[in-house]
């Protein structure tokens, strides 16, 4: 079965179709004669009591009656004639306004359906794609807790599946959330587990911090089963309700969303899959994203309503900023972080992101000219350059950086690389070393020659104020997106502006402060500053690092392991996850994915998903756009990222330099209701399960009482009467 299923209009209401369209004028006249003469007719009736009418007759009080007012009796049949009902108004933000509303996306034939779904005792509402079925409830000791639900991907040949509760514990703010979130990842033995902080349309608030969460999980089972696995170990015995249906996969792919209420309560909510593509919706109608990415989750009371927009689409700069860990322990990851270089870039090639990428170590900061310190590599959008900076063992040889190898042997005083542990051959030209032999390798790989008091939060915010010096060698582009990237196995250890040290640290709070665009020309020790564009904006810092009892490397003091690091990926919205090797290439997929989400065009309200349409001019006419309805893909087409609540644009469809494309879309977004549904209703009636009297059910778009198509389904040998919703013989 499916869930309130809500299409292009809202289903059609039994309630304002009762009466004609051609008997409403002369009902609405008599009524006003009545009120005006204080007449008393045989017709005349109260609303909302029935039985004040004859048999078969229902009482009319107009299109917006109250309870206990004067109404006529009528026994009108539903007339073709009378119109489906109301929803509420299409907001139309269109540049010029009541020019091409019935374009593309906005045309009515052409919205994008979704599924709406409701659990009145988890407080919850989903918004998802179409092609959920077979819908049920996850159960804890006889409680209804939330909604499960299972849906056929078509694209993929394979179910996709997914489980939404209210938590019952109260958590006091995110970090409580962070540690009640890694608790789940532990009972549900998660592997690759990647993690960052976001502001939600949520439960209860329309605004609602919450936490991003991507992991995998090992065993052979379908999402079905997945889901149910998942509601028995988080929930309790009996919780899982979903048939066993779909493929098995030996690894499923999870995205969750955390959200933390005003009151300490929250949601968690869950979406599985076996194609890794899913998290993302890269291709085909369902993406992970669409469920627990931030876009599906409202609160019981919230209602939807229909959005159009004109937007303009252009490209946007954004600058990588990496900040290595460059100390004896990092060789193995740097390696690992190579590996990642070729997806990394493929993804932004093909994105409407102009991106460079420039690197600095854990040793920039300090002072001295050895190794890396003061060195910046960079900036560059070339794989391989950046590839030679991270492959071990990546030397200088007239001028151009060696492939690189995992292990070396020296015979004879001479170091060469162990004959099969080499990297692959470099494709076409070699990259360039041009810094003096004095640096590490002459410009190639950064080396493991560092200190081991890291300070990487110190080298970084020195490279940031360096990068904007006007006479700067090495400067980001003038208004570009900044990025930052951390890597390293040990907390940090800055103790000051050119310094780090085991036991003297700065203030963490300078970091926040700098960070978040706070202090840009206040950092104790140096006179430059950011430039004036970015105070007050939160440069994100992403961190792969160690967390604490994981044992990564280095075995730093414990009380500052997780404290730095963690707050100022916190702060400034950053994606955290281990630098064990195997988290490394999911963890550079999320963090390349966000920051495309961030360069996206920010749309004005926030839209479900699973609903957006999106036509556009098209970029290339000779292209694979197909720009009058715009694909749902990260290959050619768009993407909505929920967390930034903004759209991308990818592959033929994405804009060239220097253009300016009109995007049109249509989308329902979430409005924010506290008021229980329908309450002003004449038959209003909170505790039945539609929230109105017999086999009416609440319109909650419109606060109307309807009569669902046949009564909702008669039993047999019975008929649906719609004229007083009921089924009779």
């Amino acid at each position: 079965m499916q869930v309130g299923v809500v299409k292009g209009a809202a289903a059609d209401n039994a309630f304002l179709k009762r009466v004609p369209m051609k008997a409403r004028k002369p009902a609405y006249a008599l009524v006003l004669a009545l009120l005006a003469h204080s007449c008393v007719l045989e017709n005349t009736c109260t609303v909302g009591e029935e039985a004040s009418c004859p048999a078969g007759a229902f009482c009319y009080g107009g299109e917006r009656p109250r309870k206990g007012s004067l109404g006529i009796c009528t026994q009108a049949n539903v007339s073709d004639e009378a119109p489906s009902s109301p929803e509420l108004p299409l907001e139309l933000n269109l540049e010029e306004r009541g020019e091409n509303e019935e374009s593309e996306a906005c045309a009515e034939a052409n919205r994008v359906p979704v599924d709406i779904q409701r659990n009145q005792s988890a407080h919850i509402t989903l918004g998802l794609p179409m092609g959920f079925e077979n819908n049920g409830v996850a159960l804890q000791r006889g409680n209804t807790r939330g909604l499960m639900g299972v849906a056929f991907d078509a694209a993929r040949n394979q179910n996709v599946a997914f489980v939404a509760w209210q938590h019952l514990e109260t958590l006091s703010d995110m970090a409580a959330l962070t540690a009640f979130m890694q608790q789940h990842a532990t009972t549900l033995s998660a592997q690759n587990l990647v993690y960052g902080p976001f502001t939600s349309w949520g439960v209860p608030s329309a605004q609602a911090n919450a936490l991003s969460v991507v992991f995998q999980m090992a065993g052979s089972m379908s999402p079905a089963e997945r889901a149910n696995d998942i509601a028995e170990k988080l929930l309790g015995p009996g919780s899982g309700s979903l048939p066993d249906t779909g493929t098995a996969g030996d690894i499923q792919h999870i995205r969750a969303e955390y959200v933390l209420g005003e009151q300490g309560e929250g949601v968690v909510v869950v979406a599985v899959a076996l194609d890794n593509d899913s998290l993302t919706g890269s291709t085909g109608f369902f993406g992970l994203n669409d469920v627990a990415g931030g876009t599906a989750l409202a609160s019981y009371f919230d209602k939807t309503r229909l959005q159009c927009e004109r937007l303009v689409a252009t490209r946007k700069a954004v600058d990588f900023l990496f900040v290595v860990d460059d100390s004896a322990s990092m060789a193995s990851q740097h390696s690992r972080l190579a590996e990642t270089v070729d997806a990394m870039v493929n993804a932004l090639n093909n994105s409407h992101v102009d991106w460079r990428v420039a690197l600095v170590t854990s040793s920039y900061h300090l002072v001295g000219s050895a190794s890396n310190r003061g060195i910046v590599r960079g900036f560059t959008n070339n794989a391989q350059q950046i590839q030679a900076w991270l492959r071990p063992n990546s030397w200088c040889v007239a001028g151009r950086c060696s492939r690189g190898c995992a292990r070396t042997e020296t015979i004879d005083s001479v170091t060469r690389c162990v004959a099969g542990t080499e990297f692959p051959e470099w494709q076409g030209d070699a990259p360039t070393c041009t810094l003096a032999p004095t640096i590490a390798n002459g410009g190639c790989w950064i080396g493991t020659q560092g200190v081991a008091q890291e300070g990487i939060l110190g080298a970084a915010r020195l490279a940031l104020l360096d990068m904007h010096a006007p006479d700067a060698s090495f400067r980001f582009q003038p208004g570009a997106d900044i990025v930052v990237i951390l890597l390293s196995d040990a907390p940090d250890q800055t103790s000051g502006l050119r310094a780090s040290h085991t036991s003297q640290r700065e203030n963490i709070q300078n970091f926040v402060d700098f960070f978040q665009g706070k202090t840009t020309n206040n950092v104790p020790g140096h006179t430059g500053e950011l430039e004036p564009a970015r105070a007050g904006v939160t440069i994100p810092v992403h961190a792969i690092y160690c967390p604490a009892g994981t044992g990564c490397g280095d075995d730093p003091v414990p009380d500052i392991r997780p404290a730095r690091i963690e707050q100022i990926a916190n702060e400034t919205g950053g994606i955290l996850s281990s630098i064990q090797a195997a988290v490394i290439p999911n963890t550079m997929a999320e963090i390349v994915s966000r920051s495309i989400g961030a360069a996206g065009i920010r749309i004005q309200k926030p839209p479900i998903g699973a609903s957006l349409r999106v036509s556009m001019d098209n970029p290339m006419p000779e292209g694979s756009c197909h720009a009058a309805n715009v694909p749902r893909s990260r290959q050619q087409g768009f993407d909505y990222d929920g967390m930034a609540q903004t759209l991308s644009f990818f592959g033929d469809c994405r804009p060239q330099p220097g253009q300016h494309i009109s995007v049109t879309l249509s989308y329902r977004s979430w409005e924010a209701s506290s008021h229980p549904p329908c309450e002003n209703n004449p038959y209003f009636h909170f505790s039945a399960p539609g929230h109105c009297h017999g086999l009416f059910t609440c319109d909650f778009d419109t606060d109307i009482c309807i009569c669902p198509p046949a009564c909702g389904g008669c039993p047999a040998g019975m008929r649906c009467d719609s004229n007083i919703c009921a089924c009779i013989p």
